[in-house]
């Protein structure tokens, strides 16, 4: 055992005093008043998060709409440039056989 924890174990308890902790470092009407701060903060801190997570979700479903409309617009031009292409094909081939 080192030193500094023998000698702190062989100090001797002052009579009268009471070395437990239970008892409260602050006043109960100062604790009360750190209490209901505490639940400001929280309902103030939940109240952001909810206000934030409608935002993101809000701006997650702008961009998802508009990928989807780029996507679907992108997908409409290629089947325009196919059906163009295999009516080409068609008139080439027709032209071809006579």
């Amino acid at each position: 055992m080192p030193a500094a924890v023998r000698r702190f174990a062989s100090m001797p308890t002052p009579p009268n005093q009471d070395n437990t902790m239970d008892h409260n470092v602050y006043p109960l009407d100062t604790q009360i008043r750190r209490i209901e701060g505490h639940e400001r903060i929280r309902d103030q801190l939940k109240a952001d998060a909810s206000q934030l997570r409608n935002d993101a979700f809000t701006e997650f479903v702008i961009g998802a709409d508009a990928f989807i409309r780029h996507a679907a617009s992108h997908a409409a031009r290629a089947a325009n440039r196919f059906a163009a292409r295999l009516r080409q094909h068609t008139r080439q081939r027709a032209a071809a056989q006579q």
